[in-house]
């Protein structure tokens, strides 16, 4: 993903920065921009 989705930017705002459950797929526990 090159861009953040939907989806994606809704989990941002709902889950906050401090987010550590989703995103498994990157190290930092968010997505990558």
């Amino acid at each position: 993903m090159t861009a953040p989705t939907a989806a994606d930017v809704a989990h941002r705002v709902l889950a906050g920065p401090g987010d550590r459950v989703a995103d498994t797929s990157s190290p930092s526990g968010t997505r990558p921009s």
